[in-house]
């Protein structure tokens, strides 16, 4: 993946309105399950849709017509039609039978200074013995 998607990929957040996570949207594995083990067509994907999700659409032309323009996102990076959650959510259950498939959820990073087990202070030499961190993701 080039660094430019990988840049534009990380600065879109996707954002639930109900829950109020955020999430970035996985290309790559949407380009997988799109694509293999034969590449699927804007029928095919609208018929997945149609048959394996609850997903709203106007008429199928009009589902065909955000399917296309959302898969030319993902190829190119170039028109900023992303889609929203319930659009991503509908794609993961109808090409992957899981609506969190293509999703990311970003968390905070937390860091936590704790005392070891003699009980001793933080010394201010960060990473020496006396101090612990974890990084949870």
């Amino acid at each position: 993946m080039k660094k430019s998607r990988i840049i534009r990929m990380l600065s879109e957040v996707i954002e639930d309105k109900q829950t109020g996570k955020q999430f970035w949207f996985d290309l790559d594995l949407y380009k997988h399950e799109r694509d293999w083990p034969k590449p699927l067509s804007t029928k095919d994907i609208c018929t997945k849709m149609e048959l394996n999700t609850t997903y709203e659409f106007r008429s199928e032309e009009a589902l065909m017509k955000r399917i296309k323009r959302f898969n030319n996102y993902v190829d190119d990076c170039k028109s900023g039609v992303m889609g929203d959650i319930s659009f991503i959510k509908s794609l993961g259950l109808a090409l992957a039978g899981d609506e969190m498939k293509f999703l990311i959820p970003i968390l905070p990073i937390l860091f936590l200074i704790r005392r070891n087990r003699s009980g001793e202070e933080y010394s201010g030499n960060f990473g020496t013995p006396t101090m612990q961190r974890q990084i949870w993701f």
